[in-house]
């Protein structure tokens, strides 16, 4: 019995090494070693690692002894053997390990037999159970996850950049770049809109009852859009007015440092005569300003107009500046949206077909789940489908926190990996950063 429980121990522990050790570490069963032979005793050790094994922090040439359990007579066995070869340990450099397979705890059952043989041995003598040796390969395993991962992300930012600096390119632009500048995102400039109504038509209906009002509307923002329309008794002026207020609080708004880098980049492929094109789905007029800046002429499109040789900005969900009458069609609510999917070659469907299917497109700002942006990438990935070289060739920045909300530890990684994978069919690559301070600086570093 004794015999048979031994013999699994070994076959386990063996198995056990071969998933840690590399290709290059290899793993020997009872070797014979001439050296280790004396007229008392004949040690074949049960296994040799003659590289180690770095994911178990063992050392090259390891010797490893595997016991099921402890008793008096191994601790008398391992006296003689410490006794033996002690000089044979030291000259020629072995460690010896042994393991117990057992959970065990060690220092305590030990007594004092161990101490002395460690002694004996010095440093070429340590003992270990399975279960310590696990511990030390899970943290090798998060250790080796994280570089990884690290290896992964950095791979996907020199591709991005290689892009940049080589191919003609687009920049799609969302919500994110407006936040940066201070600009209120979608949810606060709906419950302002939802607000201001409540003012002007002395509504009981409140900002504090927006909460309700997302979930009635089934936790869709185009369709409390749409609600908030009606609150205005659809009328689009009052509405766009409304938004405008909303949008800029009375306040002078300047581009923050995200606005700032994406406008660099703008100017970095203009000068080098392979910018495609701009596309925001903001309404504001930040990217403008922040071209303005650079000493460069822009010109906003906001509906099927010819911009002539400006850098044309596509605001493909409408246009309302600080300053000035310049006002289109919003896209705020289901009415739009259902508007957009409606008209095949509407302007702005159009625009971004083109700059999917003929440029390499940055997404900087959005969170990718806008139903007629997926629609469309979905469009122009099928029509690369016959050139597989091509089915992954934009890039989306994304915030790995944000990505993953309210998820934490490998819950958190795992969605993120799912999030990669669903990009991917859309013909898309993620670059990962924290925090959003970390962007602008990412994106300066791909021109430096």
């Amino acid at each position: 019995m004794i015999k048979q429980r031994q013999y699994f121990s070994e076959l386990q522990f063996y198995n056990f090494l071969l998933h840690y050790c590399d290709k290059n570490e290899q793993v020997i069963l009872e070797p014979r070693f001439k050296e280790f032979t004396s007229d008392s005793i004949i040690y074949y050790p049960d296994v040799f690692l003659p590289n180690g094994c770095k994911a178990l922090n063992l050392k090259s040439k390891t010797l490893i002894e595997v016991k099921s359990r402890l008793t008096f007579d191994i601790i008398q066995w391992l006296r003689v053997l410490s006794d033996t070869f002690r000089d044979t340990f030291e000259t020629k450099g072995y460690t010896f390990v042994c393991v117990f397979i057992l959970d065990v705890d060690v220092p305590e059952l030990i007594g004092t037999g161990f101490p002395k043989i460690a002694g004996r041995f010095g440093e070429h003598f340590q003992i270990t159970t399975l279960a310590k040796l696990q511990e030390q390969a899970n943290k090798d395993d998060l250790s080796r996850q994280e570089v990884k991962e690290q290896e992964h992300d950095t791979l996907v930012r020199n591709r991005a950049t290689a892009a940049l600096r080589t191919e003609n390119c687009s920049f799609i632009l969302g919500a994110g770049v407006s936040i940066d500048a201070k600009l209120p995102s979608w949810g606060t400039l709906l419950k302002q809109i939802i607000k201001i109504a409540q003012q002007k038509y002395n509504l009981s209906l409140g900002e504090e009852d927006y909460n309700a009002l997302f979930n009635d509307c089934g936790c869709s923002s185009i369709i409390l859009g749409r609600l908030s329309c009606t609150l205005f008794n659809d009328d689009s002026k009052e509405f766009e007015k409304a938004i405008k207020l909303a949008l800029y609080q009375g306040k002078k708004f300047n581009p923050g440092n995200l606005a700032t880098s994406v406008c660099k980049l703008i100017k970095y492929k203009y000068n080098k005569q392979s910018l495609t094109s701009v596309i925001t789905y903001n309404y504001d007029n930040l990217i403008e300003e922040g071209l303005r800046r650079e000493k460069l002429v822009y010109a906003p499109v906001f509906g099927n107009q010819q911009p002539g040789t400006f850098i044309p900005v596509y605001h493909v969900h409408g246009y309302l500046p600080q300053d000035g009458d310049d006002v289109s069609t919003i896209v705020l609510s289901e009415r739009e949206y259902h508007d957009i999917y409606k008209k095949a070659y509407d302007w702005s469907n159009v625009e971004q077909l083109h700059a999917m299917q003929r440029s390499v497109c940055f997404f900087i700002g959005l969170s990718m789940t806008d139903p007629n942006l997926r629609r469309l990438l979905d469009i122009a990935n099928d029509n690369q489908s016959s050139n597989p070289s091509l089915d992954i060739r934009h890039f989306a920045f994304l915030n790995k926190a944000e990505t993953a909300k309210g998820l934490t530890g490998k819950k958190a990684e795992e969605f993120c990996e799912k999030m990669e994978d669903m990009l991917r069919g859309l013909g898309v690559a993620v670059v990962w950063y924290k925090d959003h301070s970390d962007l602008p600086k990412l994106l300066d570093s791909m021109i430096a």
